[in-house]
């Protein structure tokens, strides 16, 4: 099971790194649904996807020994899984966004469980 996972975390650090990357170097005028922003929501939206591509760092670093880094992988699971809840306050805050953003959202709410629940059954086994 923990090879699946490996599988798994390198994959979604490997998309993360991409998407994150493509996010610093172009921002947001490549995101559907999206209109001209201010310099300021520029630089912010440009710094929090250094953050983003720090954590699909941090993804791909657990996955390279998962046994040895479960607790970070844990931990790095429940930040998508909070990632998905604030897309869930941004819907009530602001309405609908983007069906791809809805879509992600279901995946970041829906995915960190089942593989929090995989990664704790692989350990007990």
């Amino acid at each position: 099971m923990d090879k699946v996972l490996r599988l798994v975390a390198l994959a979604g650090a490997l998309f993360i790194v991409v998407v994150a990357s493509t996010h610093i170097l172009l921002g947001q005028s490549w995101i559907p649904g999206t209109t001209a922003v201010t310099p300021t929501l520029d630089s912010e939206h440009r710094f929090y996807s250094s953050l983003f591509l720090m954590y699909g760092l941090a993804l791909g670093w657990c996955a390279q020994d998962l046994p040895k880094r479960r607790e970070v992988f844990h931990f790095l699971l429940l930040t998508l899984f909070v990632g998905g809840l604030t897309r869930v306050v941004s819907l009530v805050a602001a309405g609908w966004p983007h069906p791809m953003f809805v879509v992600l959202g279901a995946v970041e709410l829906i995915v960190p469980p089942v593989v929090w629940r995989l990664s704790v059954t692989a350990q007990t086994t």
